[in-house]
């Protein structure tokens, strides 16, 4: 049975995404479930969390590697984590100055999905951990995914900024 993809998401930071993230891939894997964990926000949290500091790598071997030239399988840029059924795609801080490239790509929407596309059948669950923004990483986490939780405060502003963020998920995923 092919994984049951998810992007936690929310336009706001500090909402506690990674946080919900890390917590809920850590416990499925304990639970000797197959997960993957797709770090594609540029502060990079998720990776460190799972993998700490001192793992700085090449953007060839990061998220960023999904969204450059090479369009094979990227397969490569799948990590071990301390967990053994617990793998990431590292984050890199070179998406962040890679957004105008990138948005020129004909197939710049789909990069996400046609990367977890053929990894779906080796995993229980993959999470993607979205940034703080309704930008190309985002919008692709959203293609990606089967469903997208999204973490809120709450408050009157938060819920309103829900409303608008649950319709343009609507939107891309119908």
């Amino acid at each position: 049975m092919p994984a049951v993809t998810f992007a936690v998401a929310n336009q706001k930071g500090g909402v506690g995404k990674t946080t919900l993230l890390t917590n809920i891939a850590g416990v499925l894997a304990y639970k000797k479930h197959r997960v993957l964990v797709v770090d594609a926000d540029p502060q990079c949290n998720a990776t460190l969390f799972f993998t700490g500091p001192d793992d700085i790598l090449p953007p060839s071997r990061t998220i960023a590697a999904i969204y450059g030239e090479k369009t094979e399988n990227n397969a490569d840029i799948i990590l071990p984590t301390r967990f053994p059924t617990l793998n990431i795609v590292p984050g890199g801080f070179t998406l962040a100055g890679n957004v105008a490239d990138i948005a020129q790509r004909f197939d710049a929407g789909r990069r996400m999905q046609g990367f977890l596309r053929d990894k779906k059948d080796l995993y229980d669950f993959i999470f993607i951990d979205c940034p703080p923004d309704i930008g190309i990483y985002t919008l692709n986490a959203f293609v990606a995914a089967d469903y997208v939780i999204v973490p809120i405060q709450p408050e009157r502003l938060a819920l309103e900024g829900f409303s608008q963020l649950s319709d343009k998920i609507e939107m891309i995923q119908s």
